[in-house]
């Protein structure tokens, strides 16, 4: 059993709270992928092009859209430069075209009209908001039977909680919210069937991989709130407060 000092120590060598430095290093490493990303884009459109296939205007389309992002990032640190807000429009319109060129071309092709897809698009987003609603009453379903096997006792229930550390309570959480994705594609996959939707099973695993992306991206964005709030039920001295490397830190 530890202390919440020792749980936040164990945290800041685990990375899971970062100071300026991972801070700086995780902006660097984003940057460095963002190239990456875009280069590989780029060889990939200039492939298709040769090969004479239209899917060089879905890469394109990415990369315009990634130059959007940056320029319009740009923008809102600097807004005295509206060259930046210029490029980040232009570039918002060239993806834009692009991309309704690509999916244009790819319902004349398969199997999908443009109508099915952009329903087959809203579906998805109904359903990834549907998973983080179920996140909660699986998480109260949880704790529930944890009380359960715990007779409901509140002693033995602080036992429990404080034998587990914050990672272990986190990596649960995140469990939790993997399972509201898989609920929501099992749903998924019979809406398609439904819908008369050509192999519903594998648009349902397209959707799940695209949820748990999704969620990871978000779970990762708000690590840090969400481990201060977990440390704060720890037992501890509320007056000791935990060193980084850049000062003290605030939980």
């Amino acid at each position: 059993m530890t202390d919440r000092n020792e749980e936040a120590r164990r945290l800041r060598e685990l990375h899971l709270l970062r100071d300026e430095r991972d801070r700086a290093e995780e902006q660097a490493a984003r940057g460095t992928a963002g190239s990456v990303l875009t280069c590989l884009a780029l060889l990939f459109s200039a492939a298709c092009l040769l090969q004479g296939s239209p899917a060089w205007t879905g890469f394109l389309a990415l990369v315009f859209a990634g130059g959007a992002g940056r320029c319009g990032r740009r923008w809102t640190l600097d807004r005295e430069e509206p060259f930046f807000l210029v490029a980040a429009v232009l570039c918002a319109l060239a993806a834009a075209g692009l991309g309704i060129a690509f999916l244009h071309g790819l319902a004349g092709a398969g199997l999908y009209s443009l109508k099915r897809l952009l329903v087959l698009a809203a579906l998805s987003c109904v359903m990834y908001e549907l998973a983080a609603i179920l996140f909660l009453p699986l998480v109260l379903g949880a704790l529930w039977l944890v009380g359960l096997s715990l007779r409901r006792d509140p002693e033995r229930w602080e036992q429990w909680f404080r034998a587990r550390s914050t990672t272990a309570l986190l990596l649960w959480l995140g469990g939790l919210l993997a399972a509201a994705a898989a609920l929501t594609a099992l749903l998924a996959c019979l809406l398609f069937t439904a819908l008369h939707f050509p192999a519903p099973e594998k648009l349902a695993l397209v959707y799940l991989l695209g949820c748990w992306l999704l969620q990871f991206r978000k779970f990762s964005g708000s690590r840090e709130d969400l481990l201060r709030k977990l440390l704060r039920l720890k037992p501890g001295a509320a007056s000791a407060t935990p060193q980084t490397p850049d000062g003290p830190e605030e939980l």
